[in-house]
């Protein structure tokens, strides 16, 4: 049986802009390119300006991204297949892109969180909705351990007494590409399971949740994938975990540094080399504007700035070197007459004639011919992703922010319209009723004094119990008596002494009542640390603890 996500923890903090229902009307309906008739035959027109270069360029990309993206999820699935893990034969959102408009999404190969999982199950019942195709980018020349993750486990004998532990898949955890990244081996794999089966049944005896089997049957279907000759990646492995459990399942997927090499992608990043340090001066000064305009003080968001001096300059983009996993800005520096490309200090390639984007292009294919690509980074992937591929685009709360940026560079650089973006981001919690019981003591912390002096504010609430409120209530009604006794001694001009001690021993009383009824919440959040704190407030735990198992 295929589990299932379990419906015990659902997604809350849910923020969709614009609203789900606006989605649809943000895409401009394709527009081909206009014909010309030659010689008895229909072609189609060749470019005449920048922007009809850049139409030209779209639709065959379009066209070549579906290509590879199938291939590459069939390959995906034919490995999965082959390691005993039988993937959903649910049809991809794919189609004719000149005819059908591309919602195309992305993120690291990581293992999500739910955060992530919403964006990705948003953007395929959107897909799902006007017929579009759906595609995600796999940004896999970014650096990390891809395969870690972090589970709860018990501390102690409290309810509250979690703790959040970092644990990893991956075979080594030193900085590397995400392409390169190794898995465990099946025996280390199959061990880890074990152990958080064990973890997750303490914790589950505590907390009534059946679903924390889920891990550790998921650790189970990755080791599968860990085979000696199963020739998978950390980065392929969550892939096809994802589809295993629906998350993405429809999606077609390619990596980044395969779209790198897109004869069409090749044609813009050569375009924008040949622009020399004019593009990076008007990079820096796009960032410049766009960090006064939202009173952002910090340099480095939302991205860096391009360096720049007499003799060389840097662009937005890595030279990444495929077979040994590392990368390095991209400098341009400047050899006579020419420039070169340089990493981290050498130069690689031919010499850069900027007078002939086509000369560059050669240049930057000679690389990829041995393992070496250029890349986009920061700004410039999601750039090339709208320009060349989407129809719409969907961020999560990150991307949301810095992509009115990417809007501005869009509009500067290429004088095009970008294509829009929407986000959708969400939060799902391990400990939902622990997270609400929390909030709700540290409102009480935060709020003490005016329970203590106004208590007949919260009887409408759940923050005292019933034979406290009751307790209250007389006391108040007491009190009130005494001041209205207090106030017609001062009219008749006669000694109120001892109604203000009555009033003050019922003021006192009031407030020892409030304190003792809250007492125990106090007593919990001074013992409560700071990692309980955030084991059971954490929306990071990865999707896999949402799954209900098989009970071991």
């Amino acid at each position: 049986m295929t589990p299932q996500l379990n419906s015990e923890s659902e997604y809350v903090q849910q923020r969709i802009s614009p609203p789900f229902q606006e989605w649809a009307a943000l895409i401009v309906p394709t527009q081909p390119l206009p014909v010309i008739e030659s010689a008895g035959t229909t072609e189609t027109a060749q470019p005449i300006d920048s922007a009809t270069t850049v139409d030209a360029l779209r639709r065959s990309a379009r066209r070549r991204f579906i290509e590879c993206a199938q291939a590459y999820v069939m390959r995906l699935t034919d490995l999965a297949e082959r390691a005993g893990i039988s993937l959903s034969r649910v049809p991809l959102l794919t189609g004719d892109p000149d005819q059908q408009p591309i919602v195309m999404t992305g993120h690291q190969p990581t293992i999500f969180h739910s955060g992530l999982t919403f964006k990705y199950e948003v953007t395929e019942s959107f897909a799902v909705e006007t017929n579009a195709i759906f595609a995600a980018v796999v940004i896999d020349t970014d650096a990390g351990d891809c395969g870690r993750f972090e589970l709860p486990e018990s501390v102690g004998d409290s309810v509250f007494d979690v703790a959040a532990s970092a644990r990893s898949l991956a075979a080594k955890h030193d900085p590397s590409l995400f392409l390169a990244v190794p898995m465990q081996s099946e025996d280390q794999l199959l061990q880890m399971s074990q152990v958080v089966d064990e973890q997750m049944k303490r914790l589950a005896a505590r907390t009534s949740h059946r679903w924390m089997s889920g891990p550790g049957h998921v650790l189970r279907e990755y080791a599968k994938l860990a085979g000696p000759d199963a020739g998978i990646s950390m980065m392929d492995a969550n892939l096809i975990m994802r589809w295993r459990f629906g998350i993405g399942a429809r999606c077609l997927e390619l990596p980044l540094s395969s779209i790198a090499a897109f004869p069409e992608v090749v044609a813009l990043t050569s375009r924008l080399v040949c622009r020399g340090q004019s593009f990076s001066s008007e990079y820096n000064a796009l960032l410049e504007h766009f960090r006064a305009d939202h009173g952002i003080r910090n340099p480095a968001n939302p991205f860096p700035d391009m360096r720049e001096d007499g003799e060389s300059f840097e662009l937005p983009f890595w030279v990444v070197d495929l077979q040994r996993a590392v990368r390095h800005p991209l400098v341009l520096k400047r050899a006579g007459q020419h420039y070169q490309f340089v990493r981290d200090g050498d130069a690689v390639g031919a010499l850069l004639d900027f007078s002939s984007a086509d000369a560059v292009a050669r240049v930057i294919n000679d690389l990829l011919l041995v393992n070496i690509a250029i890349v986009p980074r920061g700004a410039m992937i999601t750039a090339l992703l709208r320009i060349l591929f989407s129809d719409l685009f969907v961020h999560g709360t990150g991307g949301g922010t810095y992509d009115p940026f990417t809007d501005r560079l869009i509009q500067q650089c290429w004088h095009q319209t970008p294509t829009p973006f929407t986000v959708a981001s969400a939060s799902r919690y391990l400990f939902p009723d622990l997270r609400r019981q929390l909030e709700k003591m540290d409102g009480v912390a935060g709020q003490m004094r005016d329970l203590q002096f106004n208590p007949q504010r919260y009887f409408d609430s759940d923050v005292f119990s019933d034979d406290c409120r009751k307790a209250l209530q007389g006391l108040l009604q007491q009190k009130q008596a005494a001041v209205a006794g207090l106030k017609s001694a001062h009219s008749a001009g006669e000694s109120a002494k001892a109604v203000g001690h009555q009033i003050q021993k019922l003021t006192d009383q009031i407030k020892q009542l409030v304190s003792d009824e809250m007492q125990p919440q106090m007593q919990i959040l001074e013992s409560l640390s700071s990692s309980a704190r955030r084991a059971v407030t954490s929306r990071s735990y990865p999707w896999f603890c949402f799954v209900e198992g098989t009970e071991t």
